[in-house]
């Protein structure tokens, strides 16, 4: 009887009840959670470096607009001019003629 006192009944630690499971699954669910964190770092990064892409093509498109609308206004003014010099040249022929 004594032995049988000491014995211990296996399945008392089987899956859970373990205390090795335990420390296994802490270490696994630590594990898991450190991944995690680093990928939402990864994102946090990726992110930055979206929204200053953004930014930075933002900057790129509000120089071109400027750059376009500047040459709009010069071919405006040539468009003048060259109506202008159209129409004296017309009134030079009549003058001629």
């Amino acid at each position: 009887m004594k032995n049988s006192a000491k014995w211990k009944n296996p399945t008392l630690y089987i899956g859970e009840n373990n205390p090795d499971y335990l420390s296994r699954d802490v270490n696994t669910t630590n594990n898991k959670l450190k991944i995690l964190e680093h990928q939402l770092c990864v994102q946090e990064v990726d992110l930055e470096e979206s929204y200053r892409k953004c930014n930075d093509f933002q900057e790129r498109i509000q120089s071109l607009m400027y750059k376009v609308s500047e040459r709009e206004e010069v071919l405006s003014r040539l468009s003048t001019e060259t109506n202008k010099l159209k129409i004296r040249y017309e009134q030079l022929v009549l003058e001629v003629s």
